[in-house]
């Protein structure tokens, strides 16, 4: 069990995109850039940052965990000529394994080829954003969150669920001060998204009391696996979206009201978005 219920009502949040503005600064200071280093891209450089961008920000794989955005950069990249050994090894892992974790790459490569380029690189390459990314200044939540957070903190258990570097979004939310207000907040260590609600659930939540808060696919197919309602915080209309939740998605859910036609009105405004 992740931690003890209080409230009969679950309220699942992401991290980059969702509670702060920093998916944009990290990808393009931080990932791509990156990537083309530890990788050694030094022709159409600008080219594959732009598709990095393309993939992780502009698109329907928008907030994909690192590791599969790696995963698909190296496949364009492959076009250029540029190939790395173990390639198809480590795509195999991306799309087999419960964790896609630092950590749990290390292990799978250190159990199986210790040797092999591609994990090597992968790793170097997560070692280099993280270190990156700890230089940049702490972001802030969008401007109604921290307010929301403390007004529904009574009324619904609040758990943090991202993909992200797990010691990023702890120094970034305790800088913020909204982390003492989560009942937990789980990230890469603790597995994928969907497993992470899974097992927030397992703590004795009605599915139809629960909703999952994001601004990505990945989000909406973690809400899905787990038959949970999804609400979408709209990339470039965070403040709007977080306003439309407090006023409308929240009290929906709180008097069981968070329908199928309102959860598919719902779908349709996150899709058009990301056109």
């Amino acid at each position: 069990m992740l931690f003890q219920k209080k409230s009969d009502f679950l309220v699942c949040r992401d991290s980059d995109g969702t509670v702060r503005d920093t998916r944009t600064i990290k990808h393009y200071n931080c990932f791509g850039p990156s990537f083309t280093d530890v990788y050694s891209i030094k022709e159409h450089r600008e080219e594959v940052l732009k598709e990095w961008n393309r993939i992780n920000l502009y698109s329907i794989t928008r907030g994909i965990n690192r590791f599969q955005g790696l995963n698909d950069i190296l496949d364009y990249v492959s076009k250029f000529g540029y190939s790395y050994k173990g390639k198809d090894g480590f795509a195999s892992w991306v799309k087999t394994t419960k964790e896609l974790s630092p950590r749990a790459l290390k292990e799978y490569r250190e159990n199986n080829d210790p040797d092999n380029l591609t994990r090597q690189l992968a790793l170097k390459w997560s070692d280099e954003v993280n270190r990156r990314i700890g230089l940049l200044p702490l972001g802030q939540p969008f401007a109604p969150v921290k307010g929301i957070i403390r007004k529904i903190k009574d009324e619904v258990d609040l758990v943090g669920v991202s993909s992200a570097n797990e010691g990023a979004v702890n120094e970034e939310w305790k800088g913020a001060g909204i982390y003492p207000l989560f009942r937990f907040v789980a990230c890469q260590s603790v597995g994928k998204k969907d497993r992470i609600i899974k097992k927030s659930l397992e703590c004795g939540y009605d599915k139809e009391n629960t909703v999952r808060l994001g601004d990505a696919l990945g989000d909406i197919d973690a809400s899905k696996a787990n038959g949970v309602h999804f609400f979408p915080i709209l990339p470039g209309h965070e403040v709007a979206s977080w306003k439309e939740f407090e006023e409308e998605g929240l009290p929906r859910l709180l008097s069981h009201t968070f329908t199928e036609d309102y959860q598919q009105q719902l779908y349709q405004k996150f899709f058009d978005c990301l056109k």
